[in-house]
């Protein structure tokens, strides 16, 4: 609460609120976003009169700024949530205006909470809902939860709309929802909360009380609520061995596009979209090897590719010193895998002390130690089987003789960690030189910002420079691929 009331105490005009963001985007975003779901409905009314009596600045906010758009949008999202339908119109209008990418989710929610009067107006939207939550669901969330929220929260309110009086409209439109369900491969349609919603039953005509809309509330808010409690293993070591993926890597130089092709031809065997789909563009913890395959297969070449270009910007004098780096939700391994191909390629013989290797797939963690220690058996792994928000310091090997190198490929834009944490964990935990490598895809801008937010708080600290900002969109880089690029130094 201390944050939003912070943000509401800085509110007072409109340059001390811009001044207020600048400063504190990180905890904005973390309040608004990336809490629980439960924590975020405790303070509902809060949240709606501060919407509400604050919406004039909030226009008058320097468009120009990403930042200051980008708090538009959370503001938007959370109106959604929590169904400001008045404050969702406007802020929508407002930012629908401007230059601003806002995403397919909160596009497909304007589509039934703007400008709808009647059952046919929530029926005919039904297939551009679906179509743009599916785009959503492929393209940019980074779990199915919200998308899931906004699908289902379209259905209730015609439930809760017209379930006692016209239940043809209600029927007609669970009719529409698996038809789409039907034609769409690998829809988020078919996850099993959409088929219990879509069994509960509608009271009789003219009854007192809509406990359909209720029940499908209840099942919502448990969902968004439940407790996912994951094991972590406790070792500072891990890595895959006695496997046949082992014994294949014995036969290939260490080289990124050589071990890469090792997944392509096990992929091949799999011929299984489904294993594919199952990596939600990447962003979902692995559980097995036929996802490790496939996301060699299907990512592999343009994380490298991003990060390769990323690594061209560090200066000369960094490769005369001697580092430790810190591959944070590494994956199998890549980004430290580019770096160390980078030095390959380049020729340069650079002293590397230890290696942090920090995942929450233990195969995954497992696979991407195994990798590392092709190139150098010597080398000093630790790895640290987490989530981001689990971690602490004691994690990490303490030192200040050496130089840190952060590795962040495709990690800081997902909104499944609270931004704000990392940043308190690596002021706290890296003191002395620290370089960051920040290698994302383009997504949308306020996943861009999250980015950006990152780097900023770091612009106080003693030797900050900005080393390179590049940000691409489709069609603007190689391939059609995307990236949001940040490279910058600092001593903490």
């Amino acid at each position: 609460m201390l944050r939003f009331n912070n943000l509401k105490n800085s509110t007072i005009d409109v340059v001390t609120l811009e001044n207020f963001l600048n400063s504190n985007f990180q905890d904005v975003y973390d309040f608004f976003v990336t809490q629980k779901h439960s924590e975020i409905i405790k303070h509902k009314a809060d949240i709606k009169r501060y919407i509400a009596l604050n919406l004039n600045y909030f226009k008058q906010l320097d468009i120009s700024s990403s930042t200051n758009l980008s708090f538009i949008s959370i503001l938007l999202d959370v109106s959604e949530r929590l169904g400001f339908l008045m404050e969702f119109r406007i802020l929508y209008e407002h930012l629908k205006n401007q230059n601003y990418t806002i995403g397919k989710r909160l596009e497909a929610a304007s589509l039934y909470l703007i400008s709808i009067n009647t059952a046919d107006d929530y029926l005919r939207s039904c297939e551009s809902i679906c179509e743009k939550l599916q785009l959503a669901y492929e393209l940019e969330e980074d779990n199915e939860d919200r998308i899931l929220f906004t699908l289902i929260n379209y259905y209730a309110q015609v439930v809760n709309n017209f379930g006692q009086f016209n239940s043809q409209a209600v029927t007609a439109l669970k009719v529409k929802i698996i038809e789409v369900k039907n034609q769409l491969e690998n829809s988020f349609l078919t996850h099993p909360l959409i088929h219990q919603v879509l069994n509960i039953e509608l009271e009789p005509d003219m009854a007192p009380v809509n406990t359909a809309y209720h029940k499908i509330q209840q099942l919502l808010y448990d969902f968004l609520n439940h407790n996912k409690i994951r094991e972590f293993l406790k070792e500072n070591f891990l890595i895959e061995s006695g496997t046949y993926y082992a014994e294949l890597l014995k036969y290939i130089q260490p080289d990124f596009h050589a071990i890469r092709q090792i997944s392509v031809n096990q992929y091949k065997l799999i011929n299984d979209n489904s294993v594919f789909y199952s990596l939600q563009r990447g962003v979902k913890i692995l559980t097995d090897e036929n996802q490790l395959y496939a996301y060699l297969n299907s990512y592999g070449n343009m994380h490298y590719q991003k990060m390769m270009s990323s690594l061209e910007s560090l200066p000369q004098a960094f490769f005369d010193k001697e580092i430790s780096i810190i591959d944070w939700a590494c994956g199998q391994g890549m980004a430290t895998i580019s770096f160390l191909d980078y030095l390959n390629n380049q020729g340069t013989k650079q002293e590397i002390r230890d290696i942090t290797l920090i995942e929450p797939s233990e195969i995954a963690l497992k696979r991407a130690s195994l990798h590392v220690k092709m190139y150098n058996e010597s080398f000093n792994v630790l790895t640290v089987n987490k989530d981001i928000d689990s971690l602490s310091s004691s994690d990490f090997i303490p030192n200040q003789e050496s130089v840190k190198l952060h590795l962040f490929s495709n990690v800081l834009d997902m909104e499944v960690f609270q931004l704000s944490n990392l940043l308190e964990l690596v002021k706290n935990s890296f003191n002395g030189e620290n370089y960051f490598i920040c290698a994302s895809p383009y997504v949308n801008d306020l996943k861009t910002e999250r980015i950006n937010s990152f780097v900023r708080y770091f612009s106080n600290f003693e030797g900050y420079t900005l080393i390179e900002s590049i940000s691409e969109r489709g069609c603007e880089w190689y391939n059609d691929w995307t990236r949001v690029i940040r490279v910058f130094r600092a001593n903490l």
